[in-house]
């Protein structure tokens, strides 16, 4: 089994390092992948694009690792923000447009966003503020619509962005991502 010190020392990237450390981390606590992902309430493809580098976990899904594994909050974090800086921080392309300078590119290319990219999200503000409104009517919001058309975007980089950046009169606001799967409401009472 790798150690994660010869993962790096094998010029690994930030993401690829990350994706060896959760790996790690299951495969010594004896878990199979579906048992991890059961563990989480995540699907079992999301955990083995995690542990492939294909895709990184959301803050809450680190949190999630974080509490299965017993270590304190903040331990996987450090990694992950570390591989996500490295994807914004690397053109997509080896190429890089002198007159740009440091300009980051907005587009993710197959990526999802995440909370930490709602600089990078917008087009979609007037319709952020319209389910803030009836969040603030209602304590329950759905965002639905056709495969591809945003909605994950517009939930964590859009919804979750200003909800985290704004206190509502100094309470702590509750909030559960969750993909419906083939129990809703099911998943509905685990989020």
């Amino acid at each position: 089994m790798e150690d994660r010190r010869d993962v790096e020392a094998a010029g690994s990237s930030p993401q690829e390092c990350f994706a060896a450390e959760l790996r790690r981390l299951r495969v010594e606590a004896g878990l199979s992948v579906r048992a991890l992902a059961q563990e989480l309430h995540r699907a079992h493809s999301g955990i083995v694009e995690y542990e492939s580098a294909q895709r990184l976990p959301g803050v809450e899904v680190v949190e999630q690792y974080e509490d299965v594994f017993g270590l304190a909050h903040g331990t996987l974090a450090v990694q992950r923000e570390s591989a996500r800086a490295a994807q914004v921080e690397s053109p997509r392309d080896g190429s890089v447009d002198e007159h740009l300078g440091d300009v980051v590119c907005p587009y993710k290319g197959l990526r999802p966003f995440e909370s930490d990219d709602a600089a990078l999200f917008f087009g979609r503000e007037t319709q952020v503020e319209e389910v803030l409104k009836r969040l603030g009517e209602m304590r329950f919001a759905a965002v639905v619509g056709a495969s591809g058309s945003g909605k994950s975007a517009f939930v964590r980089a859009g919804l979750l962005a200003r909800i985290s950046s704004s206190t509502t009169n100094g309470t702590n606001t509750r909030v559960a991502v969750l993909t419906p799967g083939e129990h809703p409401l099911d998943e509905l009472a685990r989020a």
